[in-house]
């Protein structure tokens, strides 16, 4: 009876190690709160608050505030890490973000006009353009980790002052203005 017991333990702590391996990105019913300037406001920020309960739905609350000096149009991810790959367009200098893991749970949400939009694909795209600048100016798109959160941003390049994101799924070609939530639920809600 021991033996079987001690069987019976092992088996239920191999499936909870397995539970939270599969959803190691985030802690179940924990507050993500992610920043991202608003489009053609200087002094507004739109904020997204994720929380994922233990069977992998998402409920996402948009809410604004005041712009602080480090908010910038951005590009963010809330998914494992390890199912996404990084890179620039070799054609027009784009940033690319590709998806190896199940594309179905993958959704993008924009911060300006949040609406839960499967990728539908395995590919984005990160365009940043010189929105004021000199003539021939222009934005490239930069890359940080930070606090085990990926954040793509517009960098401005000689000749420009103010750089615009567009982000597009390249498998529709649907696109969205300013920064977005790239973000692996199993279904998301919007409550705005």
């Amino acid at each position: 009876m021991k033996k079987e017991l001690t069987i019976l333990t092992c088996a239920i702590c191999l499936l909870s190690f397995l539970h939270v391996s599969a959803q190691s990105y985030y802690q179940p019913n924990v507050d993500y709160v992610y920043r991202s300037k608003k489009v053609g406001s200087s002094t507004t920020t739109s904020v997204l608050t994720v929380q994922i309960d233990a069977n992998g739905a998402a409920t996402v609350t948009r809410s604004e505030s005041t712009s602080v000096s480090t908010d910038n149009e951005l590009f963010q991810v809330l998914a494992p890490l390890t199912e996404i790959t990084t890179g620039t367009n070799s054609n027009d200098g784009a940033g690319t973000v590709e998806i190896s893991g199940d594309t179905t749970k993958y959704w993008i949400i924009s911060f300006d006009n949040p609406t839960a939009n499967r990728v539908g694909g395995t590919g984005i795209k990160i365009d940043c353009i010189c929105k004021i600048g000199t003539s021939g100016a222009t934005c490239s798109v930069s890359y940080v980790l930070q606090n085990n959160v990926l954040n793509a941003t517009c960098v401005q390049d000689s000749g420009c002052q103010i750089c615009d994101m567009k982000v597009t799924k390249t498998a529709t070609g649907a696109f969205t203005r300013g920064g977005s939530l790239l973000l692996k639920a199993n279904s998301v809600t919007i409550v705005n």
